[in-house]
């Protein structure tokens, strides 16, 4: 239902008909939690009235994607972004362990490239400066939160991952993270295009994000929300990275947001893939992913 011809084609703007994995555009409502504002953003006063849009998850049977029907314009969403990673104590220690884990499995040295897209207020990258390390970037849209991690001395680059910004960003990236952006994305094709034209040849992307599962086994449905275009299982990221001859060759459980999965990704699809793997898409399977 419309209030009025504006409202009207504002939500037809946004609506999002096909797939953004696969281009199916025969998706199946999952669940419909009606109109809601967007999050973080309080109204100044009682008069003032919020925007409000649908918030619908809708399936792909084709890849097995699920996603929101209405992607709402991301610059209205994350140009000045309300929330910082690091106000989180549980947040800083997952990443410090997280870098010391990463520098340990990769053998990275202190001159090796690390970018993090999506840096917040530089998080990830924190524990690496504290180890020493000096070649890191952060990828961040909010203006608030690049200036916030420019302070601290991790260089940040303010703008979206996007083809038209690459030329500004320095190529070769030893590992690549996105922690918690992945869902952030409408544009999914290009980010993963950029990213694999960042990382070097046998560089790692690390993606962490939450994991459908978990979504549905705890009726988690409070992490459904407009800045989360998508949701994500083990399943619907390798069908996604396959179409990018890139493979997910190792994936991990992990705690936080109720429940994240990280997986590992190489460009080159002769990869071996780890053990891991194949059996969280068994589980993924018997538990109805597919369904």
């Amino acid at each position: 239902v419309f209030v009025d011809e504006k409202e009207k084609n504002l939500l037809l703007k946004c609506y999002k008909f096909e797939c953004r994995s696969c281009g199916n555009e025969k998706l199946k409502r999952v669940i419909s939690l009606g109109y809601q504002p967007l999050a973080n953003n309080l109204l100044k006063k009682k008069t003032d009235q919020p925007e409000l849009y649908p918030l619908e998850v809708n399936y792909c049977d084709n890849c097995h994607n699920c996603q929101l029907s209405v992607a709402v314009d991301p610059k209205k969403m994350f140009l000045n972004y309300l929330y910082t990673s690091s106000t989180s104590k549980v947040f800083r220690e997952h990443f410090e362990k997280s870098a010391k884990k990463y520098i340990k499995e990769f053998k990275l040295k202190k001159k090796s490239y690390i970018i993090d897209v999506g840096s917040n207020d530089g998080i990830a990258l924190t524990p690496f400066q504290n180890l020493g390390f000096k070649n890191i970037l952060g990828i961040e849209p909010a203006k608030n939160l690049a200036k916030l991690a420019n302070k601290k001395r991790i260089k940040t680059f303010n703008g979206f991952l996007s083809i038209k910004n690459l030329r500004k960003i320095k190529k070769g990236a030893d590992i690549i993270l996105a922690s918690n952006v992945f869902a952030h994305s409408d544009n999914l094709k290009e980010m993963a295009e950029c990213m694999k034209r960042l990382i070097k040849k046998d560089g790692t992307i690390i993606i962490e994000v939450q994991y459908l599962l978990n979504t549905l086994k705890d009726l988690t449905f409070d992490n459904i929300y407009h800045e989360h275009y998508n949701y994500w299982s083990l399943t619907s990221l390798n069908n996604f990275f396959k179409k990018f001859d890139s493979t997910i060759f190792r994936t991990e459980k992990v705690d936080t947001h109720a429940g994240s999965v990280r997986v590992y990704i190489k460009k080159d699809k002769k990869t071996k893939i780890e053990k891991s793997v194949k059996l969280m898409l068994k589980e993924e399977e018997k538990f109805g992913i597919k369904k």
